[in-house]
């Protein structure tokens, strides 16, 4: 912060946080270092909100920090940017002029932009050939007739029982040239396209039960399935070598009824396969089934493979944590490596290191981000990395020679790092968003406290000229999840709460990691268990009352905020006490029962808590849902919603809204059109961030001019 303030010149008025600045400031996205270490590709994302669009722009920085220049500057969305094997070309997805998604690709010696795809219902996903000549592409087909049909005489029908696959046909695009090759006819539900090592083929899934195709690049016959798995084969991974495909069978764990969220079914427990690339035969490698095991990573000389599920056998408990193996490509025995961490967030970008000794990944380590390495043979763990800041998109060349990753923390902006390997030696190459030095920051700390034994971490944020002797409104703002968390990262607005605007108007801010928060070990995380809305709002509050009692709050301004899981501990502690003047809330969990009101939701995580849905023991759903203690709550409360959430449907906090209408409570709900979980509009998530922080201005400040007051004069 002393820095910030030294470069906006002495005596230099600062500028003060408000919402349209806040939404000004554009995000660094997507890095990755070229194969060659020489480079980093990053994106820059933001949004025009008076046009209500969002944009993207794509960099390329030197990896020394000498020299940085745009890739592009239209701003149109952008995804899956990546580099050529060759590091010579960008690659990313991007609408042509007809809307068509397609692939593009800049040369980066001179900019040229070239248009790798030209199909006529756009590109679903890409990948390069291994020497940078090509790319294999998936595009969407018409659907079938059968479908057509359907739709045309029963399209108003919603029905779970009839779900018709996705159509796509697999092409190749030479770099040089823009003649497309089509390698395949409509296939149902493709995806996942890899080149094999050599180039001479490409492997991908498709079918229903998804298989294991592989086609030629060069032409000749179409793709043929080299599986026959039962149900199914849910991802797959060359070897280095190009001999073999591993490939992952899940066991399906069917929902007892019907949840679109994961359709058709999700894990039980998984097997490693083998392929032989020559004679086409599969073998089971592993000895052992494995929970939850999603994806195989491959070591360099392709003896060994890494990978993350949870424990052989542990099935039966939900609640089990993950943990990293070490797998035998020769025999399928299976090692575990990074014993006494907690996985069940982290494990993030796991990449083999030079000589195959050490396995690299990051992990979340109380407030902060680490990153680990796992000895591959024995099991032991190692941190590379020490303390509460957020070190987080970490990439790596292909020799393992050089790394680049993103650092912040509360009072230190994101930016890219590059260090070289295997010392950690990080030096800063980008400066990005500098204009943020311009205004005064909110500075954040990590508190720590107890709450009934155990140690809560929180990060408190204070507002620009906080004064220890003064007494300042505080709010209380509890993360999503509830297996989530609040990072010592950098954020001017998190979980649609403009957190600078609020510092900017004069509040300190709580957002306290209680228990049921990942990346405190499995004790903790697991300590709600049975208890949603009792440990956790307890643990809340006596973040409060620890801050009260440090003398500069004042304890008759107070309000308490949540988004998702956070929407379900606001309404449940409004129900439980009335030191709160105002209360807001988005994407909300008021009711248990109403998660079950789509067919697509998260609503697992209510019966995964205590073991039954709400039709087998509605005593257990109710007891803890807030909706039926509505009649306790005094405090003015503001609720959100995305109109199309799929993860906590919008029937909940309509049901809150009308119980807390009913009993007088001065409360309003904002339902947001063809909003989902999080608000992605610019224009919406303007008026969401302005309501919310007007909201506590005209009950913790007594401001009345707000835009509240025509609602309350009616």
């Amino acid at each position: 912060m002393v820095v910030w303030l030294a470069a906006a010149g002495a005596g230099a008025p600062l500028k003060k946080w408000t919402i349209d600045e806040i939404l000004k400031v554009r995000h660094l996205e997507s890095p990755v270092i070229s194969p060659d270490g020489r480079w980093v590709l990053y994106a820059m994302s933001g949004a025009v909100v008076a046009e209500n669009r969002r944009v993207t722009d794509l960099y390329v920085v030197a990896a020394d920090g000498s020299k940085t220049w745009p890739l592009t500057s239209d701003g149109l969305p952008k995804s899956s940017p990546r580099w050529s094997p060759d590091s010579r070309w960008v690659s990313f997805l991007a609408e042509d002029a007809g809307k068509r998604v397609q692939v593009w690709a800049v040369a980066l010696a001179d900019t040229r932009r070239v248009q790798l795809t030209t199909s006529a219902l756009g590109v679903r996903s890409y990948a390069w050939a291994p020497d940078a000549s090509q790319v294999a592409w998936l595009t969407a087909e018409p659907d079938s007739p059968d479908k057509t049909a359907y739709q045309k005489e029963w399209g108003v029908v919603i029905s779970p029982e009839e779900v018709w696959p996705e159509l796509a046909s697999l092409w190749v695009s030479e770099i040089t040239s823009n003649r497309p090759r089509r390698l395949s006819g409509a296939i149902p539900m493709p995806a996942s396209p890899q080149w094999s090592p050599d180039g001479n083929r490409i492997a991908l899934l498709a079918g229903q039960p998804p298989q294991l195709y592989i086609a030629d690049p060069a032409g000749g016959p179409p793709p043929q399935a080299v599986t026959d798995a039962a149900p199914g084969v849910h991802s797959f991974a060359w070897s280095p070598q190009g001999r073999s495909i591993a490939y992952v069978v899940p066991k399906a764990d069917p929902e007892p009824y019907a949840n679109q969220f994961r359709r058709p079914a999700f894990f039980g427990t998984s097997s490693v396969w083998l392929l032989d690339a020559s004679s086409r035969k599969s073998r089971r490698l592993s000895r052992d089934e494995f929970p939850d095991l999603a994806e195989v990573l491959w070591s360099r000389d392709g003896a060994r493979m890494a990978f993350l599920a949870k424990p052989p056998g542990s099935q039966p408990d939900r609640r089990a944590s993950p943990a990293m193996y070490v797998l035998s490509a020769e025999d399928g025995t299976a090692r575990q490596a990074a014993r006494g961490l907690d996985l069940l967030r982290g494990g993030l970008g796991m990449t083999w290191s030079a000589g195959d000794r050490e396995i690299w990944f990051v992990n979340g380590q109380r407030m902060g981000y680490n990153l680990f390495a796992a000895d591959a043979s024995t099991g032991e763990l190692r941190q590379v990395t020490t303390g509460q800041d957020s070190i987080t998109e970490v990439t790596y060349s292909t020799d393992f020679k050089q790394a680049a990753f993103i650092r912040d923390n509360a009072n230190t902006k994101p930016d890219l790092y590059v260090t070289s390997l295997p010392e950690w030696s990080p030096r800063q190459i980008t400066d990005l968003n500098p204009e943020v030095r311009e205004f005064a920051w909110g500075p954040g700390e990590i508190m720590r406290y107890t709450s009934e034994g155990r140690e809560i971490e929180s990060l408190v944020v204070k507002p620009p000229d906080f004064n220890p002797s003064r007494k300042y409104p505080l709010i209380l703002i509890l993360h999503g999840g509830p297996t989530w968390y609040k990072k010592n990262d950098w954020h001017l607005e998190w979980e649609q709460h403009p957190i600078q605007a609020y510092a900017a108007e004069g509040y300190c801010l709580v957002f306290p990691n209680v228990r049921g928060s990942a990346d405190y070990g499995v004790e903790f995380r697991q300590a709600n268990f049975r208890d949603l809305g009792g440990g956790d709002a307890r643990d809340a509050l006596a973040a409060v009352d620890h801050l009260i009692r440090l003398g500069f709050i004042d304890e008759n301004k107070l309000g308490v905020a949540g988004w998702s899981y956070g929407g379900f501990l606001a309404p449940a502690i409004i129900t439980q006490t009335d030191r709160f003047k105002a209360a807001q809330f988005g994407a909300g969990i008021p009711s248990f029962e109403a998660m079950y009101s789509r067919l697509s939701t998260v609503e697992w995580i209510v019966h995964e808590n205590y073991g039954k849905r709400p039709w087998e023991d509605a005593q257990a759903h109710i007891q803890d849902s807030p909706l039926y203690s509505a009649m306790k709550v005094k405090t003015p409360t503001l609720i959100e919603h995305g109109e199309e959430d799929p993860r906590c449907p919008v029937g909940g906090s309509i049901l809150f809204y009308k119980a807390l209408k009913f009993y007088g409570v001065p409360t309003v709900l904002e339902i947001y059109p063809k909003e989902g979980h999080g608000l992605v509009g610019p224009l919406l998530r303007r008026r969401c961030l302005r309501r919310n922080l007007e909201w506590f201005n005209k009950w913790l400040k007594g401001d009345r001019t707000t835009s509240f007051e025509k609602v309350f004069q009616q």
